[in-house]
């Protein structure tokens, strides 16, 4: 099933001064109609869905019909159990991005059209290999200042 989605980028933070959280790809539902009478919150409104920075492995466009295409993905893909592996996504299979996880999951969203589709997969492979290079090169500071919340958050966030 199709669902809407708000996406975006949470910035980590320091619990104290030797535990941190790491920044986030996050998103959370829209739409939400089996609630819309019922008063109460998704629950992905509560608690988005998220997967750390560090765990994106492979950030790419979805061709239809190409190398690399959803058919290679799905037949390549070592979960085939997995839903992501065994139905085509509804939406404009020109504006699809995949997110794929060093964990083995998959996460495939739907940008508004092929050029801002371009736009998101290039600037989020921007923004993780820096913060990647900034944590191998030992450039802790610069991570830090970029990537994360600058105050401590005392006590930090239940489940993060």
């Amino acid at each position: 099933m199709t669902k809407v989605c708000d996406v975006w980028i949470e910035r980590g933070y320091r619990r104290n001064r030797t535990e941190i959280v790491e920044p986030k790809l996050m998103w959370r539902e829209i739409m939400q109609p089996n609630l819309q009478d019922r008063r109460k919150l998704g629950f992905s409104t509560v608690n988005p869905y998220r997967v750390s920075l560090f765990a994106l492995r492979r950030i790419f466009q979805v061709m239809p019909g190409a190398e690399g295409g959803w058919e290679e993905i799905t037949k390549n893909h070592p979960h085939q159990d997995k839903q992501v592996a065994t139905t085509k996504p509804m939406a404009n299979p020109n504006s699809v991005l995949l997110v794929r996880s060093s964990l083995g999951d998959d996460y495939v969203f739907e940008a508004a059209c092929p050029e801002e589709r371009d736009v998101i997969v290039h600037l989020w492979k921007m923004t993780t290999a820096r913060l990647v290079s900034h944590a191998v090169s030992g450039n802790g500071e610069a991570m830090i200042k970029e990537y994360f919340n600058e105050e401590f958050i005392a006590g930090g966030i239940e489940g993060l």
